[in-house]
């Protein structure tokens, strides 16, 4: 199987807003308003799966990209796309691709272009810097997916923790 590098998600991004006349960095707490977002995601695919998880991104795509300049909640939305299609992404590549046809199911690839477009366009809207852009990544990765991924899959933590040894 085709293995897709995460990193690449919105790394390439960065050709469509690097000729752009950037707009200011954010001025609130990013890492508190990804998590938020990502535990907001996460309870909502965990009650409802990732079909409602998309229909909750694509909602706050058209209501917060509305607003006249970059703010807290459209990065917010930004994030939640980022996290879902990136554990998604995690889940169909272990998927034989016959079996994602027969589901009716998007290719990890697919996932990817899609999330690229939606974003380049989300970051290219409000002028967003380079740096803000993989800003939001690194954060989204090493901070937000966690939060997200305990509320969506909370049993998994026991399974990969190691047991403790036994005493002799």
């Amino acid at each position: 199987m085709k293995r897709i590098r995460h990193g690449g998600l919105l790394a390439a991004l960065l050709v469509s807003t690097q000729a752009l006349a950037a707009a200011p960095s954010p001025d609130w707490n990013r890492v508190d308003n990804i998590k938020a977002a990502a535990a907001q995601i996460g309870e909502i695919q965990a009650r409802g799966g990732v079909e409602q998880a998309f229909k909750f991104i694509s909602a706050c795509y058209k209501t917060h990209s509305l607003a006249t300049k970059y703010s807290k909640a459209f990065e917010g939305c930004i994030a939640q796309d980022f996290i879902v299609s990136r554990a998604l992404i995690e889940v169909y590549v272990r998927v034989p691709p016959e079996t994602l046809q027969k589901m009716g199911a998007p290719t990890p690839e697919q996932l990817h272009h899609s999330f690229q477009g939606r974003a380049a366009t989300a970051f290219a809207q409000y002028d967003v810097a380079s740096k803000d852009v993989l800003a939001l990544r690194d954060i989204a990765e090493k901070q937000g997916l966690p939060v997200f991924l305990k509320i969506v899959f909370p049993k998994s933590d026991e399974k990969s923790s190691p047991q403790p040894e036994p005493k002799k």
